[in-house]
């Protein structure tokens, strides 16, 4: 006798099987989904907070630059400051600055101020007094004419910007020219820059829109730390600037203070108030005042869209599952129940009992099959006579059980035996269930062997994902290691850049001083051309006198001729006289004596007269040429003075062009390590994917071997000879 056949194992496993391979698949679908949308959400974030610091921080810089420190420096230059500042008293500055002071709405405060940093005069809107300015302001030998500063004292009872140049009279610092600017003006830049991208326009105030659960906790903000962790400015805290001495939002403080203990910038994740927050943030300083720069994003409402997402594919795939789970059961019963029916028929036809029938529902296969046994039971009870009709009916009964026990085993190769009695109808449509049967067996084969193929190129395209990102993070390690030592040569560059300034600067300095000293030649070789001048016309006035004294040489010449010719007259007329002529001829002797002497130095004074002229006449012609090299040289000492001082403002440009070049040089490593810092966070989160990937592999193994399984049993059937 045949056994008691069900078909409740076949249906479980199946409905099992194709269940948890259903859900398996949905599942890795849908976290290999959400991870790499999870990951690429927050990378878009931190580059986003990232982009904003760097704008911020550009803007910053612009702002302290703006026109104020044009409009104080042409104050600077007005003759009413420089005298005020030179007498140290307020003799019509006070009146000036207040119609400056209404000029310029910017400013909040005008004042003059000595060497000492004492205040000479001033004019203000405020109600606060100025701080000791020597705390605030560098020492006053260090300024220098035609630059304007600026200094920000941030405290809770004076916040403001001290913008500040000297005042100089001849080039020489006699005062300094003040003006403040109010610190609360920061904030609207911060919210400006922080609140801009591509789906938020720039806001200066946040309290009009986030309030309630939009609130900006819920949400995200821009924070402003000094180096003390006192919370300069912050949206969260009001629409003003917060200065004060108690450390407010000490637990944010804290935590980015330790990650930015050996950097300059940090992004990562922290905890305020119980709730994480993805953050980024940079040390950056104004002048002397280094600040804590830094936005933070709520990571709930980061990812808020993306666990939406998740639940909604969560939702839809346990609906998806419940809902093949009630079709399979509802179909399966449906189509395995009538067998079990006819089964259980068999087993008591098989007792002896033919009054029982099968229940024949609908037109498929099944339901022919039942009519057809019940059929064969009418027509076995209708025309049983004899024993022998019943033996011979009960063992074709019996064969037929067996076969269908062997095709409730599994075993769908079987074959009823079709005669041409009662039982011919119901083995035939026994047969045509079986083939079926195997139709449907094959088809579920066929799918199964999809996905075990399927299965192993998800392994396989997992597998490639994960050596993908291995390579990534090699290339990004090396990308890393270049990153530094270009990070280094940028900090090289920029050292020797700063040299090249102080060198290029002491050439500046050493110019100027060669210029002041060639400006002393000129003026030293003007005074020798002056002099030589001068001493030419003198030389020229004694050759022309020494010709003077040569004419009066000349008349004496002829007065001794004309006397030693009287000389000889008288002697000759002494001689004539006789005895009483001697003592006129001695006389006249004597006359003849002296004019022969008056005559021989009349001569030597003639010959010395001429030896004067000529040695007169060559100093004329030296002193001349003298003159004309003095008028050569100073026409070459001042072209050496141009070019000196071409080379002077060539220099002062070059210095100019050295430090843009060493601060583009500053900018750029401090970019370089911005980029570094990127590189180490995709690192991560390639390490990251890399082990999120193997556990996928390990998913996807445990799934390949559950559809092994599922072939396996599928397998349990048996379709082929």
């Amino acid at each position: 006798m045949a056994q008691k056949v069900s078909g409740k194992s076949i249906i479980t496993k199946f409905i099992f099987f194709a269940i948890l391979i259903i859900f398996l698949a949905s599942f890795i679908s849908g976290y290999i989904i959400y991870y790499q949308s999870k990951q690429k959400q927050i990378a878009s974030v931190y580059d986003d907070l990232a982009t904003r610091i760097l704008t911020f921080q550009d803007s910053i810089v612009k702002t302290k630059d703006l026109p104020l420190k044009d409009k104080i420096l042409m104050m600077a230059s007005s003759p009413i400051f420089i005298e005020d500042a030179a007498q140290k008293k307020d003799t019509g500055s006070g009146a000036l600055f207040k119609k400056r002071l209404n000029m310029t709405p910017e400013f909040e405060l005008l004042a003059l101020a000595g060497l000492d940093y004492k205040v000479i005069s001033s004019v203000s809107r405020i109600q606060q007094q100025l701080p000791d300015l020597q705390e605030i302001l560098i020492d006053i030998d260090t300024l220098k004419p035609g630059v304007a500063y600026v200094e920000p004292y941030l405290t809770k009872d004076f916040p403001y910007f001290v913008y500040y140049t000297p005042v100089v009279k001849d080039n020489v610092v006699k005062g300094v020219l003040i003006a403040l600017v109010d610190g609360h003006k920061l904030l609207v830049n911060v919210n400006s820059v922080f609140t801009r991208h591509k789906y938020h326009k720039a806001e200066t105030t946040c309290s009009s829109c986030h309030t309630g659960e939009k609130s900006l906790e819920n949400v995200g903000f821009p924070m402003i730390f000094d180096k003390d962790g006192v919370l300069l400015i912050s949206p969260i805290h009001g629409d003003k600037s917060l200065v004060g001495e108690e450390k407010q939002f000490k637990e944010i403080y804290d935590q980015i203070k330790a990650k930015l203990a050996n950097t300059d910038k940090y992004e990562g994740e922290i905890t305020y108030k119980g709730k994480e927050f993805i953050c980024s943030f940079a040390k950056f300083e104004i002048n002397r005042l280094p600040m804590l720069i830094g936005m933070l994003k709520n990571k709930n409402y980061v990812l808020a869209t993306i666990e939406r997402g998740r639940f909604l594919s969560i939702t839809i795939t346990a609906a998806l599952v419940l809902i093949i789970i009630l079709f399979s059961i509802i179909y399966l019963r449906k189509t395995l129940s009538p067998l079990k029916e006819l089964s259980v028929t068999m087993e008591k036809v098989m007792e002896g009992n033919y009054d029982v029938r099968a229940k024949a529902e609908g037109d498929d296969e099944f339901g022919q099959l039942s009519k057809g046994f019940n059929e064969m039971l009418d027509r076995i009870t209708k025309y049983i006579q004899t024993q022998e009709d019943v033996d011979r009916m009960q063992k074709q009964v019996i064969a037929l059980l067996e076969v269908v026990s062997n095709a409730a085993d599994g075993d769908l190769t079987v074959q009823a035996e079709v005669t041409a009695d009662e039982l011919g109808s119901v083995a035939d449509a026994f047969n045509m269930m079986t083939e079926n049967m195997r139709s449907l067996i094959n088809d579920i084969k066929t799918a199964g062997s999809s996905i075990v193929d399927a299965t192993e190129k998800l392994l396989l395209s997992a597998e490639q994902t994960s050596k993908g990102a291995q390579i990534q993070i090699d290339e990004l390690k090396d990308a890393d290691s270049r990153i530094e030592r270009f990070k280094e040569l940028s900090i090289k560059l920029n050292e020797m850049a700063q040299k090249t300034v102080e060198i290029i600067k002491d050439a500046s300095i050493n110019a100027s001083k060669s210029l002041e000293l060639l400006d002393n030649t000129v003026d030293a070789m003007f005074n020798v051309k002056r002099f030589s001048q001068m001493a030419s016309k003198k030389v020229k006035a004694l050759g022309e006198k020494s010709l003077a004294i040569g004419d009066i040489t000349g008349v004496i010449s002829d007065i001794s001729n004309q006397t030693n010719i009287l000389a000889l007259n008288a002697a000759i007329e002494a001689a004539r006289a006789g005895e009483y002529g001697q003592g006129f001829s001695v006389v006249a002797d004597e006359i003849r004596k002296l004019a022969e002497r008056s005559s021989k130095a009349t001569k030597e004074i003639a010959d010395l007269i001429k030896s004067i002229q000529c040695e007169t006449a060559e100093t004329v012609k030296l002193v001349e040429e003298s003159t004309v090299n003095i008028e050569v040289s100073s026409g070459i000492i001042e072209k050496t003075g141009d070019s000196i001082k071409n080379i002077n403002t060539v220099l002062i440009s070059s210095s100019d062009a050295v430090s843009e070049m060493a601060e583009g040089i500053a900018t750029q490593a401090k970019e370089a390590e911005s980029v570094a810092e990127t590189i180490k966070h995709v690192r991560e989160i390639s390490e990251k994917t890399v082990e999120d990937v193997k556990n996928t592999n390990r998913i996807i193994a445990t799934l390949s071997q559950l559809s092994e399984m599922f072939k396996e049993a599928v397998d349990k059937f048996k379709v082929e000879k």
